[in-house]
């Protein structure tokens, strides 16, 4: 069973012992499609020296940048399988289009935590994610310092790297 971060653990010499909590959060009921939408943005003209320059509905950003505003909408679907284990399917949208998408078997590293080690289709690379539940939300993260490198599941100006709430489960 996978518990939430209200002090579920006590230390008991140098094992760690599973106390009770008063909200438990199981694979099950992890599993399904989160959303996230957000604001994000397309560059239009990145020369430009005032709004004039700007084609319509781009509005400037900085100091010579024209960016057309545009919504995007992130995405996690988390699946339990036979054996217990989770499935996760994310998609992280970035700036001017780019994006991130990983999906993959995580293996359990924690009460709440989980890691997926994936290697590129066309690279030796091993990009290593790890993802946790925690403060009220599921959060991804490229785990830099082991030399991961995800560049194969994402576009040149994204990163592996984001959080849903556990309230953008939908329904």
């Amino acid at each position: 069973m996978i518990h939430n971060a209200r002090s579920c653990f006590s230390i008991l010499g140098a094992a760690f012992v599973l106390a009770s909590c008063a909200t438990a959060i199981t694979p099950q009921s992890l599993t399904g499609t989160y959303e996230v939408p957000r604001e994000s943005g397309i560059i239009t003209n990145a020369r430009a020296a005032d709004d004039d320059q700007c084609p319509q509905g781009s509005v400037m950003q900085g100091a010579d940048m024209c960016v057309e505003p545009a919504t995007v909408t992130d995405t996690l679907t988390v699946t339990e399988q036979p054996d217990g284990d989770l499935s996760f399917d994310v998609l992280i949208n970035a700036f001017n289009g780019h994006s991130c998408s990983l999906n993959g078997v995580a293996q359990q590293t924690g009460p709440q935590s989980w890691r997926i080690e994936k290697a590129g289709e066309y690279t030796d690379a091993i990009c290593k994610v790890d993802i946790v539940v925690e403060d009220g939300a599921i959060t991804f993260q490229q785990d830099y310092d082991s030399g991961s490198d995800c560049s194969a599941y994402c576009g040149a100006r994204a990163q592996m790297g984001g959080s849903f709430p556990l309230s953008s489960l939908q329904q």
